[in-house]
């Protein structure tokens, strides 16, 4: 089954709360909601996943960390993650993943992503205009790609934002944008 018109809710210290891709998809258009309660909550989503996008995180509350599972696994986080309260976004090993975020979301100052694994590990920020990634704390990151605007944007990076924390990792930075005349 799935939670798409069911309430959850939790009052437990912190939950682990495991689900398939597909449950966690279902939710997208339903009118399910899922409250983590107090104290740090995880959803692991147990397969690999190519299909989980900002609106699935409708109706979640108070579930602060997501871990991916191993594989190569694609997802996108918006202003309805945010809303959720995700904190932290935990990759899988394995291939490279692949996070397709909003400015919004990955500028949350107490966001931290670490991806893992071996293979390429990207984020794509997905809207235009300055980027500042200071305050967020991004791991094991070999790419970052910034669909920067014709105007005068900023992209502030940490100095550590490619860090693996062992060795040295090869690193892309591509910034997409319109030629500016000026």
């Amino acid at each position: 089954g799935d939670w798409s018109s069911d309430v959850c809710s939790s009052d437990l210290a912190a939950d682990a709360i495991n689900i398939t891709t597909a449950i966690f998809e279902a939710n997208s258009a339903g009118t399910g909601t899922l409250d983590g309660g107090a104290a740090t909550d995880t959803i692991t989503v147990s397969d690999t996943t190519t299909g989980i996008v900002d609106a699935d995180f409708r109706g979640i509350t108070t579930v602060e960390a997501l871990t991916l599972n191993n594989g190569a696994n694609t997802i996108g986080l918006g202003a309805l993650a945010k809303a959720a309260g995700i904190l932290t976004v935990t990759g899988g090993a394995g291939s490279g993943d692949t996070f397709n975020v909003t400015k919004a979301f990955v500028e949350t100052a107490t966001l931290d992503i670490v991806a893992g694994g071996t293979g390429t590990d990207s984020i794509s920020v997905t809207d235009s205009g300055a980027v500042d990634l200071t305050a967020t704390a991004i791991n094991d990151i070999e790419a970052l790609t910034v669909a920067a605007d014709a105007g005068a944007d900023d992209v502030k990076i940490p100095q550590n934002l490619f860090d693996s924390g062992g060795g040295t990792t090869a690193a892309t930075i591509t910034l997409t944008s319109a030629v500016d005349g000026d």
